[in-house]
Protein backbone atom coordinates (compact mmCIF):
# COMPACT_ATOMS: atom_id res chain seq x y z
CA UNK A 1 0.00 0.00 0.00
CA UNK A 2 1.43 3.31 -1.22
CA UNK A 3 -0.78 6.04 0.71
CA UNK A 4 -1.08 8.68 -2.52
CA UNK A 5 -1.36 12.87 -1.85
CA UNK A 6 -2.63 14.60 -5.11
CA UNK A 7 -1.54 18.08 -4.67
CA UNK A 8 -3.71 20.86 -6.32
CA UNK A 9 -1.03 21.20 -9.42
CA UNK A 10 -0.45 17.59 -10.15
CA UNK A 11 -4.18 16.85 -9.78
CA UNK A 12 -6.40 18.67 -12.46
CA UNK A 13 -9.27 16.22 -12.23
CA UNK A 14 -9.70 16.56 -8.64
CA UNK A 15 -13.42 16.38 -7.74
CA UNK A 16 -13.81 19.31 -5.14
CA UNK A 17 -12.77 21.93 -8.12
CA UNK A 18 -15.37 20.85 -10.48
CA UNK A 19 -19.19 20.74 -8.90
CA UNK A 20 -20.75 18.69 -11.11
CA UNK A 21 -18.18 15.81 -10.38
CA UNK A 22 -18.45 16.26 -6.58
CA UNK A 23 -22.28 15.81 -7.07
CA UNK A 24 -21.89 12.46 -8.80
CA UNK A 25 -19.54 11.11 -6.25
CA UNK A 26 -21.45 11.72 -3.82
CA UNK A 27 -24.32 9.90 -5.13
CA UNK A 28 -22.53 7.09 -5.96
CA UNK A 29 -21.19 7.21 -2.63
CA UNK A 30 -24.60 6.92 -1.16
CA UNK A 31 -25.22 3.99 -3.75
CA UNK A 32 -22.28 1.98 -3.15
CA UNK A 33 -22.75 2.45 1.14
CA UNK A 34 -26.13 1.00 0.67
CA UNK A 35 -25.25 -1.55 -1.76
CA UNK A 36 -22.68 -2.69 1.09
CA UNK A 37 -24.39 -1.61 4.19
CA UNK A 38 -22.38 1.07 5.20
CA UNK A 39 -23.58 3.99 6.48
CA UNK A 40 -22.27 7.41 4.96
CA UNK A 41 -22.54 10.67 7.58
CA UNK A 42 -21.42 13.91 5.71
CA UNK A 43 -20.25 16.84 7.35
CA UNK A 44 -16.12 16.51 7.24
CA UNK A 45 -14.48 19.03 5.68
CA UNK A 46 -13.21 18.59 2.03
CA UNK A 47 -10.37 21.16 2.17
CA UNK A 48 -8.37 19.37 5.25
CA UNK A 49 -4.50 18.95 5.46
CA UNK A 50 -4.44 16.33 3.67
CA UNK A 51 -0.54 15.50 3.37
CA UNK A 52 -1.19 15.29 7.31
CA UNK A 53 -3.27 11.62 7.51
CA UNK A 54 -1.37 10.22 4.90
CA UNK A 55 2.00 10.55 6.80
CA UNK A 56 0.22 9.28 9.99
CA UNK A 57 -0.86 6.10 7.99
CA UNK A 58 3.36 5.77 7.47
CA UNK A 59 4.26 6.20 10.62
CA UNK A 60 1.19 3.66 11.32
CA UNK A 61 2.75 1.16 8.74
CA UNK A 62 6.14 1.48 10.89
CA UNK A 63 4.34 1.17 13.90
CA UNK A 64 2.94 -2.75 12.16
CA UNK A 65 -0.49 -1.45 11.99
CA UNK A 66 -1.64 -0.08 8.72
CA UNK A 67 -4.20 -2.03 8.03
CA UNK A 68 -6.53 -1.22 11.01
CA UNK A 69 -5.20 2.05 11.05
CA UNK A 70 -6.35 2.98 7.72
CA UNK A 71 -9.66 1.38 8.30
CA UNK A 72 -10.64 3.21 11.22
CA UNK A 73 -9.30 6.50 9.28
CA UNK A 74 -11.83 5.66 6.75
CA UNK A 75 -14.70 5.08 9.18
CA UNK A 76 -13.56 8.33 11.18
CA UNK A 77 -13.90 9.98 7.82
CA UNK A 78 -17.14 8.18 6.16
CA UNK A 79 -19.00 7.49 9.10
CA UNK A 80 -18.12 9.86 12.27
CA UNK A 81 -17.80 13.20 9.50
CA UNK A 82 -14.42 14.07 11.40
CA UNK A 83 -11.77 16.00 9.59
CA UNK A 84 -8.93 13.68 9.56
CA UNK A 85 -6.13 16.46 9.23
CA UNK A 86 -7.50 17.50 13.11
CA UNK A 87 -4.78 16.24 15.57
CA UNK A 88 -6.87 14.96 18.02
CA UNK A 89 -8.33 12.70 15.64
CA UNK A 90 -6.10 11.16 14.68
CA UNK A 91 -4.33 10.46 17.99
CA UNK A 92 -8.37 8.88 18.57
CA UNK A 93 -7.72 6.69 15.91
CA UNK A 94 -3.85 5.54 16.55
CA UNK A 95 -4.80 4.76 20.18
CA UNK A 96 -8.09 2.92 18.59
CA UNK A 97 -5.73 0.68 16.81
CA UNK A 98 -3.83 -0.09 19.91
CA UNK A 99 -0.98 2.32 18.56
CA UNK A 100 1.08 5.12 20.28
CA UNK A 101 -0.66 8.54 19.24
CA UNK A 102 2.05 10.33 20.23
CA UNK A 103 4.39 8.49 17.68
CA UNK A 104 1.69 8.50 14.99
CA UNK A 105 0.92 12.39 15.43
CA UNK A 106 4.72 12.64 15.44
CA UNK A 107 4.56 10.53 11.75
CA UNK A 108 1.88 12.99 10.99
CA UNK A 109 3.99 16.00 11.44
CA UNK A 110 7.17 14.68 9.57
CA UNK A 111 7.90 17.03 6.70
CA UNK A 112 9.85 14.21 5.28
CA UNK A 113 6.79 11.71 5.49
CA UNK A 114 4.36 14.24 4.28
CA UNK A 115 6.50 14.71 1.25
CA UNK A 116 6.64 11.11 0.09
CA UNK A 117 2.91 11.19 -0.01
CA UNK A 118 3.10 13.98 -2.27
CA UNK A 119 6.14 12.45 -4.11
CA UNK A 120 4.06 8.96 -4.62
CA UNK A 121 1.66 10.73 -6.54
CA UNK A 122 3.71 11.93 -8.99
CA UNK A 123 5.66 8.37 -9.06
CA UNK A 124 2.54 6.75 -9.88
CA UNK A 125 1.44 8.87 -12.14
CA UNK A 126 4.99 8.84 -13.96
CA UNK A 127 5.60 5.56 -13.42
CA UNK A 128 2.11 3.44 -13.72
CA UNK A 129 -0.35 6.00 -15.22
CA UNK A 130 -2.18 6.49 -12.08
CA UNK A 131 -4.23 9.78 -12.68
CA UNK A 132 -7.19 9.21 -9.89
CA UNK A 133 -8.27 7.20 -6.70
CA UNK A 134 -8.29 4.43 -6.15
CA UNK A 135 -6.02 3.32 -8.31
CA UNK A 136 -3.97 -0.55 -7.79
CA UNK A 137 -1.30 -1.52 -9.78
CA UNK A 138 -0.49 -5.58 -10.00
CA UNK A 139 2.57 -6.75 -12.39
CA UNK A 140 2.86 -3.19 -14.44
CA UNK A 141 -1.43 -2.91 -14.89
CA UNK A 142 -3.49 -0.26 -13.91
CA UNK A 143 -6.90 -0.90 -12.19
CA UNK A 144 -8.64 2.20 -11.85
CA UNK A 145 -11.59 2.51 -9.47
CA UNK A 146 -13.20 0.30 -7.06
CA UNK A 147 -15.44 -1.03 -9.94
CA UNK A 148 -12.14 -3.04 -10.91
CA UNK A 149 -11.91 -4.99 -7.93
CA UNK A 150 -13.01 -7.97 -9.34
CA UNK A 151 -10.95 -7.76 -12.30
CA UNK A 152 -8.06 -7.29 -10.03
CA UNK A 153 -8.75 -9.94 -7.70
CA UNK A 154 -8.79 -12.36 -10.61
CA UNK A 155 -5.67 -11.46 -11.88
CA UNK A 156 -4.23 -12.02 -8.51
CA UNK A 157 -6.29 -15.47 -7.86
CA UNK A 158 -5.07 -16.61 -11.60
CA UNK A 159 -0.96 -15.73 -10.30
Amino acid sequence: FVPVFPTPETFPNDPTRLPNKLRYVMIETFRFAAEYGLTVKLGAPIDTDWAKPHAAFLGARELGAPMPFMREMFRARFSRAQDLGDDAVIADVAERCGLSARAVLDAAHTPALQATVSQAWKLGAERDGVFGVPSFVYQQQLYWGHDRLSSLRRALVSA
